[in-house]
């Protein structure tokens, strides 16, 4: 015998849940670089924008929170799945 077809609600339903969860690690990580980000010391982040003022290297961050993203995705989705 073959297994019942799935229908259209269970496929729907599973696409969702699919899909609020890569979300959620998404935003986990997000926030996990951040927070990476913020620990790093001022010179780090920082640049010069004129004699005495200094702003935050928008570029370095960006660079910074997708390295983060791409380095710690395994360990994410193992917490997220239980898979220790």
């Amino acid at each position: 015998m073959l297994p019942a077809p799935i229908s259209k609600e269970a496929e729907r339903a599973k696409q969702m849940d699919d899909t609020i969860t890569r979300m959620r690690i998404e935003m986990q990580l997000e926030d996990l670089a951040i927070q990476a980000w913020e620990k790093l010391p001022e010179n780090e982040k920082t640049k010069k924008a004129g004699f005495f003022r200094k702003e935050e290297d928008l570029v370095k961050r960006d660079k910074f929170i997708r390295s983060f993203k791409k380095k710690n995705l395994n360990k994410v989705l193992e917490e997220a799945f239980s898979l220790d």
